[in-house]
């Protein structure tokens, strides 16, 4: 067995270990990314939801006990608009978080492995993956966003029906 030989069978142990802790470390940053935002989506879903049901018994107390109150209530009836579209733009930054790391995941899986360092190579599709990968992560994170802006736009419409009853 000649050096060459040697050294060429090293560099491809070498490559078969570099590939491994790759996709290792793929999966444990991609688990991780996915329960932390999963966490989080669901978390804007539960406090939507919260805002929903509370509206509605409070709203309803209040119905149940005084005629004067239902003109002054009816702004709060429109809040719910505002928290179910909490709820809707949370859940489909749930399903663009899904796409961005299912797509990520395509992108590495359509790279070139080699024997030579740097073992990965990218291709035009692992590129245009990677592309639409950062793309659906981006509107995940705008939907996410807007789920929270929307939920605050909500508390400000209850803020206001609350303050009128007061006087």
């Amino acid at each position: 067995m000649s050096d060459g030989m040697r050294r060429e069978e090293l560099e491809v142990k070498e490559a078969q270990r570099a590939h491994d802790r790759v996709n290792e470390l793929e999966d444990q940053l991609n688990d991780g990314a996915m329960k932390a935002a999963d966490l989080a989506l669901r978390t804007l879903i539960a406090i939507n939801g919260a805002a929903i049901v509370s509206l509605l018994a409070f709203t309803g107390s209040l119905l149940g006990r005084d005629v004067t109150y239902k003109a002054k209530i009816s702004p709060m009836i429109d809040s719910f608009w505002w928290f179910g579209g909490g709820m809707a733009t949370a859940a489909l930054a749930m399903l663009f978080i899904i796409l961005a790391f299912f797509v990520g995941g395509l992108n590495h899986h359509f790279r070139d492995r080699t024997f030579r360092y740097p073992y990965f190579n990218p291709t035009r599709l692992s590129a245009i993956l990677e592309t639409v990968s950062y793309g659906f992560l981006l509107i995940a994170v705008a939907l996410g966003v807007g789920s929270l802006v929307v939920f605050i736009k909500g508390c400000m419409v209850v803020h206001d029906v609350l303050v009128s009853l007061t006087t």
